[in-house]
């Protein structure tokens, strides 16, 4: 197996469900895009001197563990039956991707039934996919290496199934709340006996916090601290956790935790803004500070991060007790991984079952010539014409498959096509056209009205914006500027209804402002009206 991330490249020898070796090289790749954008040629070398550690012989089969661009994970909530809720997310992320439905490059991976806030049955699932052309490029990077690559998993999908399956577990819990930081991103989760709640990932984890250690080394004035590579700085983090003010940080370093902590600040403020947005979705009528979260994945092993992002989201976080759930998910891919998240390219789809085929001819005609010893020499004649025929059609095998597919489903399409873009609509329901409602409240205000906020949000199916800034109150105005704003918001065709919160007169360097907040309540449409495209 195969694992790459952003400066890391890990490699393991599996046997069954067992690591038995495992070398990991740190690649010094600072602009990762261009690494993508070359097919990952730049990588070739350290792939193969991995392999050549690894002793790992020429044509293996191996898996790759990967976060690709032109990619997506999500998970999602479906108000129909398991069977019926697959085939609309594969839809859904079909036309979202520009793929074919039933492409190798989709996965579908389902979780559980659950309970919505209505009390309808829900199907859970995480869905995945990679574009096809990025696809074969990992598949010809592996292949350079001298390996056969049987797939490759998204890092977030592993992510996401790992945190999905540690909620399962714990089901009978009235809620349970879990923030895992991993390598390179992070999955917050919440769940209780009605089934997962919330599953969502983002791109911040312990390789953001160690690199700004390494920021701070460099920084730092000369000759009070020697500048870290990121193996020592990452050493050093998780030796002697987040530093605390007027203390020296990692021995012999000569680091100071007031040079450190203002480039570890935004890390955590990061994860503590996607950690509280996350969880007072699913908080309802409970304060944020009566949620006890569960920190686990690498991050738990950093001594005072649970204390430090406690102290910011003002909720109680605790760090998980077991190895198995602090280590990475990708770590505990091997013992429990799930080959309905592999995604593969269509051409080694194909190869699959060409070599299905020829197995399966080559024990049929050997099993023949014991039985019929007397027919040898016809039963290896037929052989011959057989891998003929398999070599012959060996191209058009991706055809043939969909032919017979197409064959097998043609009664049902239509029905099926139609049941999923109703449960995709209905479960999307309506939302305005969010772009078209600020430019209409940039038009109103004009330069006679200064807006210092502007929030919007979705609840219980109501669309609003909640706009805040100051507007002319002096008597020399002709006109309100206020009052014009408000009658300007009212006529739009985007807007329901504009209500006016709050409005008190304050005073600025002599001159009177009317400082207010107004709520604009606007006008739902279809999704698929306002962006020609279907979100699950």
């Amino acid at each position: 197996m195969i694992s790459l991330e952003p400066g890391l490249l890990v490699g393991q020898v599996v046997r069954g469900v067992r690591v038995v070796r495992s070398q990991q090289a740190s690649l010094g790749v600072s602009d990762w895009s261009s690494v993508w954008e070359n097919e990952l040629e730049s990588l070739d070398g350290a792939l193969e001197r991995l392999v050549a550690r690894l002793g790992i012989p020429p044509q293996t089969e191996a898996q790759v563990i990967c976060e690709a661009p032109d990619s997506m994970t999500e998970f999602q909530s479906i108000s129909a039956r398991q069977s019926e809720a697959i085939t609309a997310a594969r839809l859904a992320v079909a036309e979202r991707m520009s793929m074919s439905v039933d492409s190798p490059c989709i996965a579908v991976h389902p979780l559980a039934r659950a309970k919505g806030e209505d009390g309808r049955p829900m199907t859970q699932v995480i869905v995945t996919a990679i574009e096809e052309t990025t696809l074969e490029h990992i598949y010809r990077w592996v292949e350079r290496a001298g390996l056969c690559c049987g797939g490759c998993v998204p890092a977030s999908a592993v992510m996401l199934e790992r945190v999905a399956a540690r909620l399962k577990a714990d089901s009978s819990r009235d809620c349970l709340h879990v923030l895992h930081v991993g390598r390179c991103r992070s999955v917050v989760g919440s769940g209780s006996e009605n089934g997962i709640q919330l599953l969502r990932t983002f791109e911040v984890g312990v390789a953001h916090l160690v690199e700004a250690v390494v920021r701070a080394s460099q920084l730092a004035e000369s000759g009070k601290a020697t500048p870290l590579n990121f193996e020592k700085a990452q050493a050093i983090l998780f030796e002697s956790g987040l530093p605390t003010p007027e203390a020296e940080f990692g021995e012999g370093c000569g680091l100071e935790a007031r040079t450190v902590l203002p480039l570890l600040q935004p890390v955590l403020q990061r994860i503590s803004v996607e950690v509280k947005q996350s969880f007072r979705r699913v908080a309802r009528s409970r304060r944020l500070s009566e949620i006890p979260i569960t920190l686990t994945g690498p991050g738990a092993l950093i001594e005072r991060l649970g204390q430090c992002l406690s102290n910011m989201v003002d909720m109680e976080v605790h760090a998980a007790a077991t190895r198995s759930e602090v280590v990475s998910a990708e770590e505990t891919w091997v013992a429990s991984s799930r080959s309905s998240l592999v995604l593969r390219t269509t051409r080694h789809e194909a190869e699959r079952a060409g070599s299905q085929l020829r197995r399966a001819a080559i024990a049929g005609a050997i099993a023949t010539s014991m039985l019929v010893g007397g027919q040898a020499l016809l039963q290896t004649q037929t052989m011959g014409q057989l891998h003929a025929a398999i070599d012959a059609q060996s191209s058009t095998l991706a055809e043939v498959r969909a032919f017979r597919s197409l064959c097998e489903q043609a009664s049902s399409t239509s029905q099926s096509i139609e049941t999923a873009r109703s449960i995709v609509a209905d479960f999307v329901g309506e939302q305005p056209d969010w772009s078209a409602a600020i430019t209409e409240v940039a038009l109103a205000a004009r330069d006679r009205v200064i807006l210092t906020d502007l929030r919007a949000d979705i609840e219980s199916g109501r669309s609003a914006m909640l706009l805040s800034g100051t507007a002319d109150a002096s008597e020399k105005a002709e006109e309100s500027p206020l009052s014009d704003f408000l009658e300007s918001l009212r006529s739009s065709p985007f807007v329901e209804d504009v209500e006016v919160v709050s409005r008190r007169l304050i005073e600025i360097d002599d001159q009177a402002l009317y400082q207010f907040r107004v709520n604009v309540e606007l006008i739902g449409m279809r999704d698929s009206l306002v962006h020609g495209e279907v979100f699950p």
